[in-house]
């Protein structure tokens, strides 16, 4: 948490993150006088201040798996799967669209749709408690893996 935050305020919640991702462990830096150290002073933090840390963190029990979480765990499955059947069916018109760009001999980039999409995607994941930057990082993954299939289709006609 000392490197990663660079300065002693963030030790104690960059420390509980990582307990909460179930890190095996912290490096903290402390130092009997953080101030007066020769290197990194602003991430040091004294003894008792670590301490103090330390006693802070509340470490969550990982063994534990209820028959609540396991319900849970399965509806996250489901729905990954039902996830997983609605990209592979995107794709299938993502290929059939790419067959019409070869008859049309249309460029397979279209910048501003792509654009206009992005947009509206984001904005339509925000109102559904999503955030933006997410949605648009999962729309151009989406998005890529569409142009990659768009270019099979036009690589298989060239063969033919």
């Amino acid at each position: 948490p000392s490197h990663i935050g660079g300065r002693r305020d963030m030790i104690l919640k960059l420390s509980q993150q990582a307990m909460d991702l179930n890190f095996a462990g912290l490096i903290v830096e402390s130092h009997c006088s953080p101030d007066d150290a020769w290197s990194d002073v602003a991430q040091q933090i004294t003894p008792d201040a670590l301490k103090e840390v330390l006693n802070s963190l509340v470490i969550r029990d990982t063994t534990q798996t209820t028959e609540d979480l396991s319900v849970l765990r399965g509806q996250i499955d489901e729905l990954d799967n039902d996830l997983l059947q609605l990209l592979a069916k995107r794709m299938r018109v993502s290929r059939e669209i790419g067959q019409y760009k070869l008859e049309h001999e249309m460029p397979i980039l279209q910048t501003q749709r792509y654009d206009e999409i992005l947009t509206d995607r984001a904005n339509q994941g925000e109102r559904m408690d999503m955030s933006g930057d997410f949605v648009k990082k999962v729309l151009e993954a989406i998005h890529s893996e569409s142009v990659r299939q768009q270019m099979v289709v036009m690589e298989k006609a060239k063969l033919m």
